[in-house]
């Protein structure tokens, strides 16, 4: 494997972990106080993971070695959904640093934001998901 490959490995689970774990503080403050886009730590976890996911779509652009068919497909679903959470992402933190910057109180851009930031911790789980997969039943290095 090429050293951009561990360079991958390594930052990959920084987005997954507070892309997921900051949708799930957000969705805690809106099921215990009813506000949406509060929490000053799924604000945070947004800001660090959107930044992660950037270096780990960034990083991952060099393919380890030639690939079986199989091991394409789960390639180009890794690749799908990993690109569709970091766009997700870079979208909802600049509507959220818009919000807490000029001090809105945009309701409809707070539920926005918030299923934005849903669909994008989804959509890391599921390039998470392929990418372990890739990595342990078609690349042996490991």
């Amino acid at each position: 494997m090429s050293e951009s490959s561990y360079i991958h490995s390594m930052l990959v689970h920084f987005p997954i972990a507070l892309i997921v774990v900051g949708f799930l503080a957000d969705f805690f403050v809106f099921f215990f106080k009813r506000e949406v886009c509060t929490s000053k730590v799924g604000f945070f976890l947004m800001i660090i993971g959107t930044i992660g996911a950037i270096a780990a779509v960034l990083s991952g652009q060099v393919s380890p070695k030639e690939l079986d068919q199989e091991a394409k497909y789960y390639q180009q679903i890794h690749i799908l959904f990993a690109s569709i959470s970091m766009y997700i992402m870079i979208i909802a933190s600049i509507f959220r640093a818009y919000i807490i910057l000029l001090k809105k109180e945009i309701n409809i851009l707070k539920w926005v934001i918030f299923v934005l930031y849903g669909i994008g911790a989804m959509a890391v789980s599921i390039a998470g998901f392929f990418g372990s997969a890739l990595v342990y039943k078609f690349i042996d290095e490991f």
